[in-house]
């Protein structure tokens, strides 16, 4: 959890740095909320790591952003 001071007036509404990638969702993209990046970078692409205990398996997401539009690729890793 990073604490930053409530001096940017770029994001008053946000307690978090805008340019910080550990901000859950971005103050500046109304269309997508669910955007880890923010959408001044279109072609801007986003890997995530989660690991699901209950089947065992990692799964890789992979979000590219195009003319303003998610593309969401899953890949599974298969345990030997």
């Amino acid at each position: 959890m990073f604490i930053f001071k409530h001096t940017s007036p770029t994001s008053p509404t946000s307690p978090t740095s805008p340019t910080s990638p550990t901000s859950p969702t971005s103050p500046t993209s109304p269309t997508s909320p669910t955007s880890p990046t923010s959408p001044t970078s279109p072609n801007s692409t986003v890997r995530l790591l989660v690991n699901f205990s209950s089947q065992g398996r990692s799964l890789m997401e992979n979000l590219v952003f195009r003319n303003g539009k998610a593309i969401i690729t899953l890949q599974r890793e298969s345990q030997h």
